[in-house]
């Protein structure tokens, strides 16, 4: 609700009663809670870009559930917990652009959850978390230049995306399961000079982009993001403003008051060099 400050000094106090707690009474379980309020605290800093003591609240939050998993470390519970501060880790390192430690906590966490996911296959949150790691760690090794690594990475997680459609085909499929991958690797590629592999992924993201919005025709996203590519796309090649006016004006069919998708509008009108339409679609979306 936009209480930052509020939530942050409860974070505090709680991180304190924590310890106070430990102190007089050191058992696993509230080990456990103690290292979850530690966690929480990091996270909260990190996303306000208060790196430093991030960083320490996490360390903490590591030590202790390294231990536990170390006392019971056939603990599904705590294992999951470990592996989700490690991804924390790597989130800080990796907005702080040290791209080699974040790649290596996040490796440790996909090592894990890969490892939960192997015992048990049938448990959604494993597979859930699992999708997550496999994207982050691609990043990490995309800003190492570590492409076929990342390539991998994104293959395996697909798959792990298709395992699950199968299994539970009565799950709802969502756009841009595949797409957003594929186009963030290749815009870092693009970012450091690798246009060949970029022009390989922005391909491939142009595909999924394109079988969303064929898949989805109700759907606002997948008609805005495929809008969306074909105006702003990195490699210029791929933009196309003639094709992207029909997606962009059904999305605002489906939802007349986004400002994202009125200002794709804008520049799709512009390029058509309707100047007047463009220039109060864009006011339009500024407004908004």
């Amino acid at each position: 609700a936009g209480r930052r400050v509020e939530a942050e000094s409860h974070l505090w106090r709680g991180a304190k009663i924590w310890d106070d707690i430990i102190l007089e009474h050191p058992h696993l379980r509230d080990a456990a809670d103690h290292a979850h309020a530690r966690q929480w605290l990091g996270g909260m800093l990190m996303r306000t870009k208060r790196f430093e003591p991030a960083e320490r609240e996490l360390v903490k939050a590591n030590q202790i559930y390294e231990h536990l998993v170390a006392t019971e470390p056939d603990n599904a519970e705590w294992r999951g917990r470990l592996a989700h501060n490690r991804s924390y880790l790597g989130d800080l390192y990796f907005r702080r652009g040290e791209f080699s430690r974040s790649a290596e906590y996040r490796r440790k966490a996909t090592e894990l959850r890969e490892a939960l996911y192997q015992e048990y296959p049938h448990v959604y949150e494993h597979q859930r978390r699992l999708v997550v790691c496999y994207f982050d760690l691609m990043l990490s090794c995309a800003k190492e230049k570590k492409y076929d690594e990342a390539r991998e990475l994104i293959d395996k997680r697909h798959q792990l995306i298709l395992e699950f459609e199968r299994s539970y085909p009565q799950a709802p499929r969502k756009p841009g399961r595949f797409a957003w991958a594929v186009y963030e690797l290749g815009k870092l590629m693009f970012e450091q000079g690798d246009l060949e592999g970029a022009r390989e992924q922005f391909q491939r993201a142009h595909d999924y982009f394109v079988q969303d919005a064929v898949e989805f025709p109700t759907q606002f996203k997948a008609q805005h993001w495929l809008s969306w590519f074909l105006v702003s796309c990195p490699l210029v090649e791929f933009r196309d403003h003639l094709r992207a006016r029909d997606p962009a004006r059904h999305a605002l069919d489906l939802k007349p008051d986004d400002p994202d998708a009125i200002g794709v509008l804008g520049v799709v009108e512009y390029r058509h060099d309707n100047l007047r339409g463009a220039a109060a679609a864009l006011h339009e979306a500024m407004r908004l």
